[in-house]
């Protein structure tokens, strides 16, 4: 009995050095920052000043992704006050990663170009559980209450949480334990 306890203590010790370094290393966020310039159509807004645009964003020099973004946003605009508020999701190209959340704006030169703010609320697949912000100017080739086309220039930047130290640890104890179950199984019993 003493060696069977021994060969445990031993596998656990092997096992701990292996899964310690591990949840050393691993971070609680990880910060992504995009700095981005789009293009896309906005469809005329109702009488209620209820529009949205669509289009794709690129990530330019010095991003952490590379691959380019749907953009899609509904809005309200105030046009007493020339402000909007609203939603946005900007997803990956297979739909497989988004982020979402609100944003806001406002034309306080009156010369079409909005400056916006992000608020980044959540995300999914790469991007799962995203938090952070955005800042960009937007300019529509014809008043915002009609349709046409825009561009658009700005940065996002967001923190993702990495998988937690605890998670990791867990996985190595369970390794551990496999290990232990298959060494007893090939025990020979005399």
């Amino acid at each position: 009995m003493p060696t069977s306890f021994n060969q445990t203590a031993c596998q656990v010790l092997l096992g701990l050095s292996a899964v310690l370094p591990l949840t050393a290393q691993a971070g609680p966020m990880t910060v992504v920052n995009v700095f981005f310039d789009g293009i896309g159509t906005q469809p005329a807004i109702d009488a209620q000043g209820m529009g949205s645009w669509s289009g794709s964003i690129t990530p330019g020099f010095g991003s952490d992704i590379t691959e380019s973004l749907m953009s899609n946003v509904l809005f309200q605009l105030d046009a007493s006050s020339t402000t909007l508020s609203g939603s946005f999701q900007f997803s990956s190209l297979d739909l497989s990663s988004t982020i979402a959340g609100l944003l806001s704006g406002s034309d306080l030169d009156g010369d079409g170009q909005f400056e916006l703010d992000y608020q980044i609320l959540g995300g999914s697949g790469a991007f799962n559980h995203a938090s952070g912000y955005g800042l960009s100017f937007i300019s529509f080739d014809r008043p915002l209450n009609m349709a046409g086309s825009y561009i658009e220039s700005g940065l996002l930047t967001f923190a993702v949480p990495e998988p937690s130290s605890y998670g990791l640890f867990a996985l190595g104890l369970l390794g551990v334990a496999l290990t232990q179950r298959k060494t007893t199984r090939q025990t020979p019993r005399g």
